[in-house]
C-alpha cells in the first residue's frame, strides 16, 4: 500500500513537472524580436526587395515574426552606383504608405549598410550616406552600420573602428559573426574597448547555417557581447525574416535582463 502511494506521488510529481515545463516553454515562446536594425526591405535600391510587391510581402513576414520596428539598410559601397539619399527617402515613403493601413503599429526607418572605406567618413559628414536612426533599439546619434569583407584583416577592422570613433561616429559591425579574423585574433574585447558595437544576424544562430558562423554568434550571445539583432532579410525565400531559432536560443541562455535588452532594446518605444 505504501508502495502504491509512493508510486502515485511520484507520478503526480512528474506530471506537475511536465506541466511546469510546458508552461515555461509557452512563456518562452511568447518572446519575440521586436526590432530589426538590418534589413534590405526598400524596393529596387540594392540586392534586396526587387519591387514594392516583394517589399510589402517582406513586411508581412517580419510583422508575423513579431517585429514592430524595422531599419531599412540598403547597401552603400564606395566606388559603386549607390542610390542617393533622396531616392532612398522616396522609396521609404512609398513603402510606408503601402503598409500603413495593414500595419498601423509598424515603424520603418532609414539607414545604410556601409561597406567600409576611409572615404565613407567624408560621405557621412556630407550627408550623402545615412546614419542609423537615433532611439531605435537604443541606438545613439551618429551611429553607423558598417560592413567588411568576411576575410578582412583584423588590423583593418580595428583601424576602421578607431578612425570612425575619432570622427565622432559609433560603429556597429554588421553580422559580426562572419568576420573570421576577429574570431582568429580573439579581438572582440579590444574592438569593444575601441568603441565598436556588434550586430548579430538571426540566421547566424540557426542550426543548418554555416557552422562556424553559428558557433561564433552563439558564443557572442552567451558572453553578453552582442548589442543588436537583425534579420539581414533580402527577400521572402532564402533570405527572409526568420527569428524563431534565434529567439529560442536567447531565451534559453540569457538572463532576463539581457534577453529583454537584445529582443526589445534598452529604449522601448512601442
Amino acid at each position: 500500500m505504501a508502495f502504491l502511494k509512493t508510486g502515485f506521488l511520484q507520478r503526480l510529481s512528474n506530471s506537475k513537472k511536465e506541466q511546469e515545463k510546458e508552461a515555461g516553454d509557452s512563456h518562452e515562446s511568447a518572446f519575440c524580436m521586436r526590432y530589426d536594425i538590418h534589413s534590405h526591405i526598400l524596393p529596387g535600391v540594392d540586392d534586396g526587395a526587387k519591387d514594392l510587391h516583394m517589399a510589402v510581402d517582406m513586411v508581412r513576414q517580419a510583422y508575423g515574426e513579431g517585429i514592430r520596428q524595422i531599419v531599412a539598410t540598403p547597401h552603400y559601397t564606395p566606388g559603386k552606383q549607390n542610390s542617393s539619399v533622396k531616392t532612398l527617402q522616396e522609396r521609404l515613403t512609398m513603402l510606408q504608405a503601402a503598409v500603413a493601413d495593414e500595419f498601423s503599429d509598424l515603424k520603418i526607418y532609414l539607414g545604410n549598410e556601409i561597406f567600409y572605406s576611409p572615404s565613407v567618413i567624408d560621405g557621412l559628414d556630407a550627408g550623402e550616406i545615412m546614419m542609423m536612426p537615433e532611439g531605435v533599439a537604443g541606438m545613439m546619434d551618429h551611429t553607423v552600420l558598417i560592413e567588411f569583407a568576411p576575410g578582412e584583416a583584423y588590423s583593418l577592422i580595428y583601424d576602421a573602428v578607431k578612425r570612425l570613433t575619432l570622427y565622432g561616429y559609433i560603429p556597429i559591425l554588421a553580422h559580426v559573426e562572419r568576420y573570421r579574423e576577429i574570431e582568429a585574433q580573439n579581438g572582440y574585447q579590444e574592438l569593444k574597448e575601441a568603441g565598436a558595437q556588434f550586430q548579430i544576424n538571426a540566421a547566424g544562430l540557426k542550426n543548418g547555417y554555416q557552422a562556424q558562423f553559428t558557433k561564433t554568434a552563439r558564443k557572442l550571445i552567451r558572453d553578453g557581447r552582442a548589442d543588436y539583432l537583425g534579420t539581414d532579410a533580402h527577400n521572402t525565400d532564402n533570405r527572409k525574416a526568420d527569428t524563431k531559432e534565434m529567439t529560442e536560443y536567447i531565451c534559453k541562455v540569457c538572463s532576463a535582463q539581457y534577453r529583454d535588452r537584445l529582443l526589445c532594446g534598452p529604449i522601448q518605444t512601442f
